[in-house]
């Protein structure tokens, strides 16, 4: 799994843009190291993960385990070669509430 890219999507699905130019600013920021600070104080928990996962060095990104388990994302992991991630049906309130 490209865990630098699945960064890149967390990222632009928490932080709210209205712009293509402001998207590639985030983008740009974001490889930098750089995340805005108004992303950080609403919710560090996930900005700190995103982070991680952006990190330069591919050997620093954490696991997708380790991903889900730190967001404690309503997923199941599959033991199959594809690897693949099955969504359990719970609402985002009750995931909020974890």
């Amino acid at each position: 799994a490209d865990i630098f890219s699945l960064g890149l999507i967390f990222l632009l699905l928490f932080h709210p843009m209205s712009t293509y130019m402001e998207k590639d600013h985030v983008i740009s920021e974001s490889k930098n190291g750089r995340i805005s600070e108004e992303l950080e104080r609403e919710i560090p928990e996930i900005v700190f993960i995103i982070k991680k996962m952006l990190s330069v060095n591919p050997s620093d990104r954490p696991a997708l385990e380790s991903i889900s388990q730190y967001l404690k994302l309503p997923l199941e992991m599959n033991a199959d070669l594809c690897g693949s991630l099955s969504v359990k049906k719970e609402n985002s309130q009750a995931w909020r509430e974890k």
